[in-house]
């Protein structure tokens, strides 16, 4: 994984208490991004929320378009 914050782009450094990293993905293609805090994680959760929410109303849309 990456040596810098997946959200703010800070450098890491792997002897600090402080970082986090996160592993997730379909089980075939897991990914990992690391933080160099707790509020950088909850920042990049947000956006992934936020990401799988347009998805479902793409889906949505585009369901409705197609009948």
């Amino acid at each position: 994984h990456e040596r810098i914050c997946a959200t703010c782009s800070n450098s890491l450094n792997f002897y600090k208490t402080n970082n986090y990293t996160l592993v997730f993905g379909p089980d075939d293609f897991k990914k990992k991004a690391s933080f160099c805090g707790l509020d950088c994680l909850g920042d990049f959760i947000i956006k992934l929320r936020n990401m799988k929410s347009k998805q479902k109303e793409d889906n949505l849309s585009s369901a409705d378009n197609y009948f």
